[in-house]
């Protein structure tokens, strides 16, 4: 192959953005031969990696290898290159989005932590206050409760003091009379 000097290297920056009709335009123009860079290649050698030939080389060096014109190789490199760059957009128009995309997640993310939060907030106000209506409940039943453990041991001291109050006046009875007994015999026997 021969040497590279003097060749002028095609070179567009796709990086850049979009790219300029002036740029394009370079493409337009044939490569030279890889063996004679002062004469524009018509073919170009499949066989050796579709190097650029001019029709002497394609004939004589190259004559046993396959070779198509240069247009059709173009063609067909054109046609890849459209075919990468439709993924490449493709691909790219999938990462543009992605920061949309990530900031609707992270606003959604946000909303859904605020709605879990309210029903956490509000799951436990209920609970608190169904908690607060049972302990005062309770409350309400102990003292019910207290007043009646309170009236029954009212009702059951004034019921051993009324029985303590009979005994001993049946005691006092009982003690009278037999006193009365025992008097009535010494006077009898007095007598």
């Amino acid at each position: 192959m021969a040497s590279s000097k003097g060749r002028k290297k095609l070179v567009v920056d796709f990086n850049k953005g979009a790219v300029t009709a002036e740029e394009l335009r370079q493409f337009a123009i044939p490569p030279p031969c890889a063996h004679h860079e002062d004469v524009a290649a018509e073919f170009c050698c499949t066989d050796c990696d579709t190097l650029p030939l001019c029709d002497v080389c394609c004939r004589v060096r190259h004559r046993h290898h396959r070779t198509l014109p240069v247009k059709e190789v173009a063609a067909e490199k054109r046609a890849e290159m459209e075919k990468v760059i439709a993924q490449v957009e493709e691909a790219s128009a999938g990462w543009r989005e992605l920061p949309a995309r990530i900031e609707a997640a992270r606003e959604k993310l946000q909303e859904n932590t605020r709605l879990a939060r309210e029903r956490a907030l509000d799951h436990y106000n209920r609970e608190k206050a169904k908690a607060l209506r049972e302990m005062e409940e309770a409350k309400e039943e102990l003292r019910r409760r207290k007043e009646e453990i309170q009236r029954d041991h009212e009702e059951t001291v004034k019921a051993l003091n009324e029985a303590r109050d009979r005994e001993i006046q049946e005691l006092r009875d009982r003690y009278a009379r037999r006193e009365e007994e025992i008097r009535s015999r010494r006077n009898n026997n007095k007598q």
